[in-house]
């Protein structure tokens, strides 16, 4: 998990304790692939990412589906 905001690095996610790293941790080891979970700000983020991408790295979002159930 990263994040751009100094505010969340160190801290852990509810529930599986993942580690919030600072996005620039993800240069030092590019994923392979990477979720841009804020999906309405993907186009905002991505741009930012590009080294990523250079490197190989796929982006990937979640939209949300409005739908009967």
């Amino acid at each position: 998990m990263a994040d751009a905001e100094p505010v969340w690095h160190g801290r852990r996610l509810p529930g599986s304790h993942i580690p919030v790293a600072p996005a620039e941790a993800l240069m030092h080891d590019p994923p392979d692939d990477l979720i841009i979970l804020p999906w309405p700000n993907a186009p905002e983020i991505a741009p930012r990412l590009q080294a990523l991408r250079r490197a190989g790295t796929q982006f990937w979002t979640v939209l949300p589906r409005i739908g009967r159930v």
